[in-house]
């Protein structure tokens, strides 16, 4: 006999049955949703990254008690850990001025608030901007920062194969009764001064100049902005110093999109201008991220975002892939605890509770940053990423030694396959809200094969290739030898191993793109890659042409064997790269060249620079008669990287102390890369012997090459 059944208890029984299934269901069905699929492809590439920046401060001035206990392993991890490889070096606009205010303070002789307030206070050298008065300008401010923060920082990026590249931000936030922004003139003048102080004092130049800090705080408008770039960049050209210039840097993205239009609207701007920079203090939002991407796109610029206290990897994330930045920044290195907060501020955080024992903490907000930063290297291209599930945002890159990355910014926790990638080992770290540099199982894949990895929960991982999958090649001009400069259009070597199975010189025009199966790709900031017209191959040595249209700046060299494998190199490219061809190949002495002779009646006759001499087994000088008063006695020099100088005027040549008039400086027509420049000897020369020239075009010296006058 069946006991009765309560029917209200059935019913919560059943009910309970039911919950249980459609939970085990969406359970099952949340488990699915979080295997993600995450695709690669590098035929897709985006912008070139130029570095990851920090300002230049970190407690230097304001607590020089406990600095010195903290700077050294401060800046290891600053470099070696975070990852940064580039900063920002302030100068304020009141360095011209005849006192130093900064040695009076740190002397006692004045207080700090009297030193601050003359921090914007210009007084200018003298009425006449083309003649510098160094008694005008004084650089002890800016030469404790490069000191104690500065150079130890160069000196750990070099040591780890690295450059750190040097953004010198002028800073201009109260007005003065003399203002550069309304002269640009003194401005290249004030940048002139600062660019040969710090050469001549530590033998280095900065990478790149930010015009103003935020413009929009400092009341500068773009029109100023852009007068200012161009009159700085052609003082500096003329005397060679080729910075980089970046701005405007406004607080808020609505200004920076405005000022940077009004900018660009300057003629010649674009001889100098590679960086448009902004802030994130205001219009932050998808649609101007976008706009600013877009506009450096279509100008041939790079963007970066260079400041926002609080900044998170949200923001970098949208500004890596909406505006294709290729800088980014934070805000300062560090600060002690005992003067702020975990703000967002600064990368570390200095706690000095107890100052003969300070500790460095790494900012909440580091360490997400810390997992792009660290793996993703100035060089690195990128590349296309995408996931099926929006609660995963990848961004993918490719670094120079043409191992791949892959950053994901994830939402929530879960795990994820990862397709695209070329075989190899991959580390796996992640950072979370609960757990801080994470080391997962190394992943070891075949071509073709799925990468599979989790994320316990919110937080940033990292898969990064373990090993370059290329050889490392190096790049000169095959005229000069010079490595820091490179020409588009110009005649370059590249050195390594096993670039080509063969020795193979190209005997037809055009030149090809292919000789023994040897490719040879540049990669220019903007993410376009050409294919570079090739001379000759060996398995040690190639050379070819930069390719025409090269956008100036940072550029990748891939090449490829005809076994498939892979030499890169890091390039920078530059307008004009002078370099004269010698006789002998060796970059300097006997130049490649000839003498054209023009006689009283018009009668032009050619003659030799150099001849073999069998005896001495060695190429040798032929003098260069200056005998006959009557005649034109023109030397022709062959050269490269050359034909994209400014004008004529700044070209300069000389002997000792006789100057040369310059008759051209122009592409040769007849050879692929190459250009010549034309000088006059004059008579007095006669008797001169063995004679050095020295040719400058922009600002930049020739190598040297000597001819013997008779």
């Amino acid at each position: 006999m069946r006991s009765p059944i309560n029917k209200q208890i059935l019913s919560a029984v059943l009910l309970i049955a039911l919950i249980s299934v459609i939970s085990l269901a969406c359970a099952s069905s949340a488990s699915v949703m979080q295997q993600t699929t995450i695709t690669i492809n590098p035929n897709i590439t985006y912008q070139m990254m130029n570095g990851w920046e920090a300002t230049d401060q970190a407690g230097q001035l304001e607590f020089p008690a406990i600095f010195p206990k903290y700077k050294d392993q401060l800046f290891d991890q600053t470099i070696n850990d975070l990852g940064i490889n580039r900063v920002r070096l302030e100068i304020f606009s009141g360095a011209e001025n005849p006192v130093d205010h900064f040695s009076q303070y740190t002397n006692g002789q004045i207080s700090r608030q009297q030193w601050k307030d003359s921090w914007y206070q210009i007084i200018n050298d003298n009425i006449d901007p083309k003649v510098l008065n160094p008694a005008g300008f004084q650089f002890s401010q800016m030469d404790a920062t490069i000191e104690t923060v500065v150079n130890p920082l160069r000196s750990l990026a070099f040591n780890r194969g690295e450059k750190l590249y040097i953004n010198l931000n002028y800073v201009d936030f109260r007005p003065s009764a003399f203002e550069h922004k309304d002269s640009p003139e003194e401005y290249g003048e004030f940048m002139l001064a600062t660019f040969e102080h710090i050469k001549s004092k530590y033998g280095w130049s900065p990478d790149a100049i930010e015009v103003v800090l935020e413009n929009d705080n400092a009341d500068w408008s773009g029109t100023q902005i852009g007068n200012a770039i161009v009159a700085a960049g052609n003082r500096l050209r003329v005397a060679g110093f080729n910075p980089q210039f970046i701005g405007p840097s406004s607080t808020n993205m609505n200004n920076a999109i405005s000022s940077f239009d009004e900018m660009i609207q300057i003629p010649g701007i674009f001889d100098y201008l590679s960086e448009f920079s902004y802030h994130r203090y205001g219009g932050a939002n998808g649609a101007n991220t976008e706009a600013i991407g877009s506009r450096a796109l279509q100008n041939g610029i790079t963007a970066a975002h260079l400041e926002l206290i609080g900044a998170t990897f949200d923001d970098l994330y949208q500004d890596l892939t909406l505006g294709r930045n290729s800088a980014w920044a934070q805000y300062t290195i560090a600060w002690p605890l005992s003067d702020g907060t975990d703000d967002g501020g600064k990368y570390y955080l200095i706690n000095d509770g107890n100052p003969d024992n300070p500790q460095i903490v790494l900012g909440q907000r580091t360490r997400y940053l810390r997992q792009y930063f660290k793996y993703v290297r100035r060089g690195a291209m990128r590349i296309e990423a995408t996931a099926d599930n929006n609660n995963y945002k990848p961004v993918a890159f490719v670094n120079a030694d043409c191992s791949q990355v892959v950053v994901i910014k994830a939402d929530t926790g879960g795990s994820f396959s990862i397709q695209g990638l070329p075989a190899g080992t991959y580390g796996i770290k992640y950072s979370t809200e609960s757990q801080i540099d994470i080391n997962a199982p190394d992943a070891t894949i075949s071509a073709g094969q799925l990468l599979n990895t989790s994320i316990p929960g919110f937080g940033v991982i990292t898969i990064y290739g373990k090993n370059a999958l290329c050889a490392q090649s190096a790049s000169v001009s095959a005229a000069s030898y010079r490595i820091d400069e490179i020409a588009a259009g110009s005649i370059t070597a590249t050195f390594g191993t096993n670039l080509a199975s063969a020795t193979v010189i190209a005997d037809s025009t055009p030149l090809p793109t292919s000789l023994a199966g040897t490719t040879l790709t540049i990669i220019d900031h903007l993410g376009v890659s050409r294919l570079s017209p090739l001379f000759f191959v060996s398995p040690n040595q190639v050379n070819f042409v930069v390719p025409d249209g090269t956008a100036p700046g940072q550029a990748v060299l891939r090449l490829t064997n005809a076994a498939g494998e892979t030499s890169y190199g890091l390039l920078q490219i530059a307008k004009v790269a002078p370099g004269i061809f010698t006789a002998d190949s060796s970059g300097n002495g006997l130049p490649a060249g000839v003498i054209l002779r023009i006689k009283a009646n018009n009668e032009q006759t050619y003659e030799p620079l150099v001849r073999f001499d069998q005896a001495l087994n060695k190429i040798v000088a032929v003098p260069v008669d200056l005998s006959n008063p009557q005649d034109q006695v023109i030397l022709v020099l062959y050269g490269t990287g050359i034909n994209r100088r400014m004008d004529l005027t700044t070209v300069s040549a000389r002997i000792g102390d006789v100057t040369l008039p310059v008759i051209h400086a122009q592409v040769q027509g007849d050879f692929v890369g190459l250009d010549q420049v034309a000088l006059q000897i004059p008579q007095q020369l006669a008797g001169s012997g063995d004679a050095g020239i020295s040719i400058l075009i922009d600002g930049k010296p020739c190598n040297a090459v000597s001819i013997n006058i008779q």
